[in-house]
């Protein structure tokens, strides 16, 4: 079994911003890190399979730190989104297993 962290960085321009992980074919996703740049931004953060059906979505304020246990098949997408017009740079870290 191997550990890996999967860094991203993004800026969110008009609100937006997606991205995708790397392939694998088999492990777990067991934590997701997302960090803004200011501590005050809220927004959504969206984890979507091949299929684009959404396996994770939460709102939050700020950094978000969640435990979860996803498979891990093949490539997901993850989506920041907001309210927000002004352009804002986050932090995403996606922490997982191979197996």
């Amino acid at each position: 079994m191997h550990v890996h962290d999967w860094p991203h960085s993004a800026t969110a321009s008009a609100g937006a911003v997606s991205g995708n992980t790397v392939t694998f074919a088999h492990g777990m996703l067991n934590q997701i890190v997302v960090i803004p740049s200011k501590a005050t931004t809220e927004y959504g953060f969206r984890l979507t399979d091949l299929n684009n059906v959404v396996v994770f979505e939460e709102q939050a304020r700020g950094s978000m730190r969640r435990e979860v246990n996803i498979p891990r098949v093949g490539i997901l997408t993850w989506a920041i989104f907001s309210s927000s017009k002004a352009t804002e740079s986050f932090t995403i870290l996606l922490k997982g297993r191979e197996e």
